[in-house]
C-alpha cells in the first residue's frame, strides 16, 4: 500500500472507530443501511429476480402479490432461533440434493 493510501486508510479507521462509540448514530446509521437496502433484500427473498425486482422498487409488486400473512410467517421463521435452524437445515438439506 502507497504511503499515502496507508494514511487514508488509518484516518479512516480512526474516524470509524470514534463514530462506533456512539451507540445512537450506529443505530441510526443502522436503520438508515437497512431503510436503504429495504428492497435489494424483499426482492431477494421474495424471488422477484432482476427484472421483476426493478419494477418493485416503488414495492407495488410486494403490495399486490405478497400477502401480510406470508411477511409474518417469514418474520416468524427469521426471529425464532428453533425456525431459523430449521429452515437452514431444511435449505442446506435441498441444496445438497439439487447441486
Amino acid at each position: 500500500m502507497h504511503p499515502d493510501q496507508a494514511k487514508s486508510f488509518l484516518t479512516a479507521v480512526n474516524h470509524r472507530s470514534e463514530q462506533i462509540k456512539d451507540a445512537n448514530l450506529v443505530r441510526e446509521l443502522w436503520q438508515k443501511w437497512c431503510e436503504d437496502n429495504t428492497q435489494q433484500y424483499l426482492n431477494g427473498i421474495l424471488c422477484y429476480g432482476r427484472i421483476l425486482g426493478g419494477l418493485n422498487q416503488k414495492e407495488i409488486l410486494s403490495k399486490i402479490f405478497t400477502p401480510k400473512k406470508h411477511l409474518l410467517r417469514l418474520y416468524d421463521y427469521l426471529s425464532c432461533e428453533a425456525h431459523r435452524e430449521v429452515l437452514g437445515q431444511i435449505l442446506q438439506k435441498e441444496f445438497r440434493k439439487k447441486y
